[in-house]
């Protein structure tokens, strides 16, 4: 019968209708997250996998000498400066954080950008 429905929803282009009652049928199987994936058990368990997922994703790109490069140019400011340390100040803080994109998801922070900004 509800199948019924939705063709009458679609064929009468009353698609507002349609959409609602795809997301009441959607929503009434569902009944609990997935607590199992690839054989870890667990919100821990289901972390730690994801982790090890993405550290070794990561971490399979070379990054072609970035890190030395970077680390270079701050050897190279902290001799042009006669300065022992590489100082960041607030303003530093909040111009960068004025350009990050907001509505994103946090991270193992916890922390939203928008509270930073």
């Amino acid at each position: 019968m509800i199948f019924g429905n939705l063709a009458k929803n679609l064929s009468g282009k009353q698609f507002d209708t349609f959409w609602s009652n795809i997301r009441k049928c959607n929503n009434n199987k569902v009944s609990e997250a997935v607590n199992t994936i690839n054989g870890c058990s667990g919100n821990l368990e289901i972390f730690e996998m994801w982790k090890k997922h993405f550290a070794a994703l990561y971490n399979s790109v070379d990054d072609k000498g970035a890190k030395d490069t970077l680390l270079q140019r701050i050897l190279q400011h902290q001799d042009t400066e006669d300065s022992d340390t590489y100082v960041i100040n607030v303003q530093d803080v909040a111009s960068y954080c004025s350009k990050q994109k907001k509505g994103k998801a946090i991270g193992l922070d916890g922390i939203a950008m928008e509270a930073l900004i």
